[in-house]
């Protein structure tokens, strides 16, 4: 496998694919021409939960305040349009399907905005739940979201035949690189050719090279600013799943718990990549989310064009 300078073994679980254009050119080719064959032998499905709810203080309040919600759920349905449904559209390789998790909507308002979001592209399907009856504390939540996933899949999955389930997760105001899935198929690929022993069991596909884009006040004119940062985040969220040789009502998927703990739960594969593999998106309405130490800043002249017009 290292002969080829193109999945260089690092520390045991990290794997390069920054050498050997030529042959990686050719590995693409390979790819792309078998593509159709490695989904269905290994379809992939991206889960992005939209507005269920949580039994949280944060999400109770927000949710027994109609106007901040419906504020919220149109200020998230743009940040999305503008973020991260133009990632995924420009993937180079899309997954099997997207879904968008979605609550049930409990009033004309929401229903109007629930029917926006399902019409502005055909490119993910939206599903709905009643989460926010079901009035579930935080274990009961990922077992309900797990259970919504696993029915998504079972239904798309009916009568198929399939090698393994990878379940991938994406926050709907975060953004996936455009080589995301086309890398984690790629190591899929040289790992059947190349590698021994691993593919054939369960195991959580990281890439922990990515960017933190920044917004925050100036101060002054009142104007947001960004920075933004290159970084190599060993446990982040945006992962996946690879399973084989379940149903899909056996299967744990990515959701199952909270992103910080499956990588706890199976072995990991970190793949490395040459440009960010995610970019995350750390604004006023996500305040959970805290910017960490970067490595190196990001000229926002390599940024992805999506991205770049947002933050013009």
């Amino acid at each position: 496998m290292n002969s080829f300078g193109f999945l260089d073994l690092v520390a045991s679980e990290y794997f390069s694919n920054q050498h050997s254009a030529w042959f990686d050119r050719v590995v693409q080719t390979e790819i792309q021409s078998n593509f159709t064959n490695l989904q269905k032998t290994h379809p992939s499905y991206l889960f992005s939960e939209f507005n269920l709810f949580y039994s949280t203080e944060r999400r109770l309040a927000l949710a027994t305040n109609e106007a901040s919600y419906l504020e919220w759920f149109e200020s998230r349905i743009d940040l999305f349009n503008k973020i991260c449904l133009p990632s995924i559209e420009s993937l180079a390789l899309k997954p099997t399907c997207w879904f968008l998790l979605c609550d049930i909507p409990q009033s004309p308002a929401e229903e109007s905005l629930l029917k926006l979001l399902t019409n502005l592209s055909d490119c993910y399907t939206v599903v709905t739940c009643d989460f926010r009856n079901a009035n579930s504390d935080a274990d009961r939540h990922y077992i309900l979201k797990n259970l919504l996933i696993k029915r998504c899949i079972s239904a798309h999955l009916s009568n198929s035949s399939y090698e393994a389930i990878i379940t991938s997760r994406l926050d709907t105001d975060d953004c996936l690189g455009s080589l995301y899935f086309y890398n984690l198929y790629k190591y899929l690929y040289l790992s059947s050719r190349f590698g021994s022993g691993h593919i054939s069991k369960d195991f959580i596909v990281n890439f922990p090279v990515g960017a933190q884009i920044v917004t925050t006040d100036d101060g002054q004119t009142g104007l947001p600013t960004h920075n933004c940062k290159g970084l190599i985040f060993g446990e982040n969220c945006f992962t996946s799943r690879v399973e084989y040789g379940k149903s899909p009502e056996s299967i744990n998927t990515v959701w199952s718990c909270p992103h910080d703990e499956v990588f706890g739960v199976l072995p990991v594969r970190n793949l490395v990549t040459q440009s960010p593999a995610w970019y995350q998106f750390i604004h006023g309405r996500n305040v959970q989310n805290t910017s960490v130490e970067s490595l190196y800043s990001l000229d926002h002249s390599g940024l992805p064009a999506h991205i770049k017009n947002y933050l013009t």
